[in-house]
């Protein structure tokens, strides 16, 4: 599949990244990256490099696919047309974002891409005697993208995934940077991709049990902070709520959560210290901190404070 755009050269759906593992590209990494691509050449078409995308099997057709097998793949996807009236398409990048970034803004195809979707652009409004070359541009750019400028991809059944009783965990899971392709995930990004996933699930019991497999699997893990907060409630509480304000999930300037704060929390005062440390931090990187911090407190809020009853409202 082709990763110089978002839908395959207006082939297949959209694809959308950073639902779940949002941390942002890392441009050291991406160093590296283009570095050892440039001396070893790009993995792209082997199985343990693929990129990981969801999408609903009716949107394939199967006989493009291949099983997952040894050596390389040439095998192109095939789309199945888009009837009018159908809902619009897109499909989930859940791991391989910084490959992604890679193909778009710093492997040699992008000039070749910029190039096709110039004259795609230009193609319904020029003139009859400039189309053919129009025509030929794109047909001379889509056959050296589909060579040059695609990823392998394995891709995960949407319906399967989210109907499965371990659909939570399964996301989690299909999200993890490791060291194959990828930048490691950070305490801090782990931290982030665990919120995210907390508050995107609004039964208490399937919480519940994202939180319990989520301990199992931190138990042996090095990540000591992020197995306390999830096991104590009394700051996990604190730290849900918290992550529902924007400037607490960002990453610029490190201002937002961090395993740091949670690290040496105290969990029968965790809300307050939390509060009072977020409300520092705010007021330390916006010039107008009271006016805009408070917007979000218009409405009467509860926060749990401690095992012995007792909340902090407005």
């Amino acid at each position: 599949m082709s990763l110089v755009d978002d839908t395959d050269l207006g082939r297949g759906p959209s694809l959308i990244s950073r639902t779940i593992n949002k941390r942002p590209i890392n441009k050291l990494f991406i160093k590296d990256f283009k570095a050892k691509a440039e001396e070893f050449g790009l993995h792209n078409k082997t199985a343990e490099n693929a990129i990981i995308v969801g999408v609903l099997p009716a949107w394939l057709e199967e006989t493009s696919l291949e099983n997952i097998h040894g050596g390389l793949y040439t095998n192109r996807v095939k789309w199945t047309p888009k009837e009018s009236g159908d809902e619009p398409r897109n499909m989930i990048l859940y791991n391989g974002n910084h490959r992604r970034h890679y193909m778009q803004f710093h492997h040699p195809i992008k000039d070749t891409y910029l190039k096709y979707s110039n004259a795609a652009m230009n193609l319904n409004t020029a003139k009859s005697s400039m189309k053919p070359s129009f025509e030929m541009a794109m047909k001379e750019g889509k056959r050296i993208i589909d060579k040059d400028g695609v990823w392998l991809v394995k891709f995960i059944d949407m319906d399967k995934l989210l109907s499965s009783n371990n659909s939570c965990l399964l996301q989690h899971q299909l999200a993890e940077n490791t060291s194959l392709a990828n930048h490691d995930d950070s305490d801090d990004d782990r931290l982030t991709q665990v919120l995210t996933m907390l508050s995107s699930i609004e039964n208490v019991e399937e919480r519940e049990e994202y939180i319990n497999k989520m301990l199992v699997k931190l138990k042996n893990s090095r990540n000591d902070s992020l197995y306390n907060l999830l096991k104590d409630n009394e700051s996990r509480e604190p730290a849900m709520w918290l992550y529902r304000w924007p400037h607490m999930r960002s990453f610029k300037g490190k201002s937002g959560l961090s395993m740091r704060h949670f690290a040496a929390w105290n969990p029968v005062m965790g809300a307050v210290s939390t509060f009072l440390t977020f409300s520092l931090a705010w007021s330390l990187t916006r010039k107008s901190a009271n006016a805009t911090f408070c917007k979000p407190f218009r409405k009467s809020v509860d926060i749990p404070l401690n095992p012995h009853g007792g909340t902090l409202s407005e």
